[in-house]
């Protein structure tokens, strides 16, 4: 009954082993414009948009100063994580990545009192 048991199973490998296509299929320079894009983008404009909005979310609490840039500091990774997971997630990037922009603007011209 064990050989059976290790034959279908052998079977099962091979059928399944045939049927999977090649990782790698050639160079595409697309994908590879799209995935470098969306690396600046996570990176740098995901937490400069993070870092604003953390600081002009905690200047409403009326805290002292301290405190308000503590709330910031363990706000900031938060905000940024989550813009990064948006952008990396959503199936039209560009209406995250220009939300993201946006808000990240506008933050900066508030705190900047443009």
């Amino acid at each position: 009954m064990l050989n059976i048991w290790s034959y279908r199973s052998d079977k099962a490998s091979r059928s399944v082993a045939q049927e999977q296509q090649p990782l790698f299929t050639g160079f595409n320079g697309v994908v590879l414009l799209r995935n470098l894009a969306l690396i600046l983008f996570t990176l740098v404009v995901c937490g400069v948009a993070a870092t604003y909005l953390s600081i002009l979310v905690t200047l409403i609490f009326p805290w002292l100063r301290v405190n308000q840039m503590v709330f910031a500091v363990m706000l900031m990774p938060v905000l940024w994580g989550s813009l990064a997971y948006w952008v990396c997630a959503a199936e039209r990037t560009w209406i995250a990545a220009a939300a993201i922009t946006t808000t990240g603007a506008v933050s900066a011209c508030i705190l900047h009192g443009i």
